[in-house]
This record gives structure tokens, sequence and C-alpha cells, in this order.
């Protein structure tokens, strides 16, 4: 297996804790993993953005070559429309399509939205499912569950990398991560069936 992501976003969307839970559950997948971020921008509003790079066998470079990305994902569709370079032709994006008002830089989500048309997107309401699961500030986590569609690493490690990351706040706590998961899961499961479940190349 080999997964080029790029996820792109702004301070206070939780991207850096996004890339650190896949990374974690690729980890305990038993595959190569390289992480590379921005420093110094995550405050509210900031432009942030991570590379995460997969794979069965050793990862040389934590930066994705331009036209290298299997899946980006734009936590925020302002932000994920600057890096569609990096995405190859065949790619899938799987963006945001609910932000607060003070995260929208123009304020025109439409507009933001129709650098996408044309491409392999899954939309995501991301807030909509992060409240039903009883966590509000989830949203990435259900944002995650749909691009782990991408990926052939199973639910479980994504699980144990939660519980790394969320168990000390408590059951209640672990437990909507683990909802907002699952629900963004299903979300992203027409990805899974166009790129053959992750058997990516």
């Amino acid at each position: 297996m080999k997964l080029d992501m790029v996820i792109a976003g702004v301070g206070g969307q939780g991207i850096l804790s996004t890339g650190s839970i896949l990374a974690v559950a690729a980890i305990e997948h038993g595959l190569n993993v390289k992480t590379v971020e921005t420093r110094g921008m995550a405050q509210r509003g900031g432009r942030v953005y991570m590379h995460v790079r997969i794979s069965d066998i050793p990862v040389h470079s934590a930066l994705i070559p331009m036209g290298h990305a299997h899946c980006l994902l734009a936590m925020h569709p302002e932000e994920g429309g600057t890096h569609l370079l990096y995405l190859r032709g065949d790619g899938c994006v799987i963006v945001n399509t609910e932000l607060p008002p003070d995260m929208m830089h123009h304020g025109d989500l439409a507009a933001a939205l129709a650098h996408y048309n044309g491409m392999a997107r899954t939309e995501v309401p991301a807030m909509t499912h992060a409240r039903a699961s009883g966590s509000p500030r989830s949203a990435n986590l259900v944002m995650l569950g749909a691009a782990s569609r991408t990926t052939s690493i199973p639910s479980a490690c994504f699980e144990i990398a939660l519980q790394q990351r969320f168990g000390a706040k408590g059951d209640a706590v672990l437990a909507s991560c683990y909802k907002a998961f699952h629900t963004g899961r299903e979300l992203g499961a027409p990805q899974a069936k166009r790129l053959n479940g992750g058997d990516l190349t």
C-alpha cells in the first residue's frame, strides 16, 4: 500500500492532530510513515497544512511532490483549493462543506466548492455530524473517518490511535470521538469503492 495525503485547513480545525492520528493508525498497522507540517501558523484562522506519506516500503521524504497526492483532505474548502496542484490526476478530494462564518476568508462557500468541480470528491457536512456525535469540536474526526476510506488501515488501528490521543479525557469523550470517526467513515464509503479499498499504487 502507498498513500500520499495532503491535509489543508486553518488553525483551530485540528489539522495537526488529524494527521498525527492518521500516522499513529498507520504505524499500528505496521506501515512506514513520514509527515511534515507548517509551523508557527496554527493560531485560529492561520493557514495550516500537513503532508502524510504512508507506505509498506520505506518512505524517504516527507514532502509530497506536486501531482503525487492520492487524496486531498480539505478541512477548509478555500485552503484546500490552494493545494490542488499536489493532487494526482486520478486523485480524490474530501472536502468539508461547513465552517463557522469567522473561518471563511471570503465568505462565499459556493465559490470555494467550485474549485473542485469535475473532480472525484466527497462533500462532508462535518459540523452537523460532529454535533450529532455529541462532540461539536470533533468535525476533524468526522473528516478523518471519511479520509480513512482511502486507506487499507483497519478501523481498529484508528481506534487505538484515538484512544492514545483522547483516552485520558474520559470514557464519554472517547466514545464521542469514536462515534464521530465512524460516522465519517460511513460517509467516505464511495471513495473506498473508487479506490479499490485503499489498494493504491
